[in-house]
């Protein structure tokens, strides 16, 4: 057999080679990448549905428990693009395209619920913050428009502002009840600070409007008591220079 023959084939042959582990190298770097994407897919389905267990119920309104089950569908269509054969993913998916249809058919209705605990509160606004940051992907991709997504938006950072409100209402009473009306003031002035950063379109307008009535109610109780406290003051003065050296007067005054 010539020696240029058996070269050429040797030669062939390592083409063929490394042609080979290319593909294979190209072949398991795809498989990585796919496991990747279907455990950070699996992640936020994960959040997502927590977000809908354990956010305190009726807090959420239709429009956003509608939000989130566009997420959830958005997630396990890509699930089941990544892994067709996975029957887990397109059960999930028909369950959850079933619940989007039956909050659709749904008649919108508003949340009720307060949060009054300072850590729920906080749990709540970082949930929602997860959802607001997943509305541009939503829009990107067609399931919502660039509409809906703005809507969406202003529905979230309100109800953001709600738990913010909610919560402070239980430091402000107790603020009142004990007659810190300087602390009540200041409380008030921080919720309408928040209410007025989503308040374009006058949506806070009447619970702004009540409470700096109640800011002008006790601002003027502390003039009141700032001029009965003058006042006595006065008096206790008038009093102790009437008193002479007599010490038992002036301990009677002190007293």
């Amino acid at each position: 057999m010539p020696t240029t023959f058996v070269i050429s084939i040797i030669a062939v042959s390592l083409i063929v080679l490394v042609g080979l582990a290319v593909v294979m190298q190209t072949i398991d770097r795809n498989k990585k990448e796919q496991r990747r994407r279907e455990s950070s897919i699996n992640t936020r389905v994960r959040n997502f549905e927590h977000i809908l267990e354990s956010l305190p119920d009726g807090l959420l309104n239709t429009q956003l428990k509608t939000l989130l089950n566009t997420a959830l569908v958005e997630q396990f269509s890509q699930l089941c693009a990544i892994a067709p054969k996975n029957a887990q993913y397109s059960k999930r998916l028909k369950q959850t395209q079933h619940q989007l249809q039956q909050l659709k058919e749904q008649q919108a209705k508003e949340p009720k619920v307060k949060i009054a605990d300072q850590q729920q509160a906080k749990d709540v606004r970082q949930m929602l913050t997860s959802l607001y940051n997943y509305l541009p992907k939503l829009s990107g991709s067609g399931r919502i428009s660039v509409d809906e997504a703005k809507q969406y938006g202003k529905q979230i950072r309100r109800l953001n502002v709600k738990t913010i409100v909610d919560v402070a209402q239980d430091p402000l009473n107790r603020a009142v009840d004990m007659g810190k009306h300087g602390s009540a003031i200041n409380l008030l002035k921080s919720m309408n600070a928040e209410m007025d950063k989503e308040n374009d379109d006058g949506f806070y307008n009447e619970a702004i409007s009540n409470n700096q009535s109640r800011i002008a109610e006790f601002e003027q109780l502390i003039q009141q008591q700032a001029k009965e406290t003058d006042k006595a003051r006065s008096e206790a003065a008038a009093e102790w220079d009437k008193s002479g050296d007599e010490p038992w007067k002036k301990k009677a005054i002190y007293d």
